[in-house]
C-alpha cells in the first residue's frame, strides 16, 4: 500500500507530514505527485478513456494550441480540450 486515507487527509493538510507516502520510494512513486496535484502544478484529465496526467505549466507555453489563447471552448477547459475541439 502507498498512502492510506489517513495518510491524504494528512498530506492535504501539511505538506510535511510524516506519512510514508512522503518518504522514500513512495515519495517517488505517489508523494511528489500528490504535491503537485495539491498545489495545481499537475492536473489529471480523460484522454481517450483513460486517466492521463498534465503538467500544468504546458498551458502557459508555446506548445499550447493557439485556439487557446484565442477563446476556451468552455469554462475551465484545458489546452487538450481545445485541441480536440479543434480537430
Amino acid at each position: 500500500m502507498i498512502a492510506t486515507v489517513d495518510d491524504l487527509e494528512q498530506i492535504a493538510a501539511d505538506d510535511h507530514a510524516d506519512v510514508a507516502a512522503l518518504h522514500g520510494w513512495r515519495r517517488e512513486l505517489f508523494g511528489e505527485a500528490a504535491l503537485a496535484l495539491k498545489h495545481g502544478r499537475l492536473a489529471l484529465a480523460i484522454e481517450k478513456g483513460r486517466v492521463v496526467r498534465v503538467d500544468r505549466a504546458w498551458f502557459r507555453s508555446a506548445a499550447c494550441p493557439t485556439i487557446w489563447t484565442r477563446r476556451r471552448p468552455f469554462p475551465g477547459a484545458s489546452c487538450i480540450a481545445a485541441r480536440n475541439l479543434a480537430s
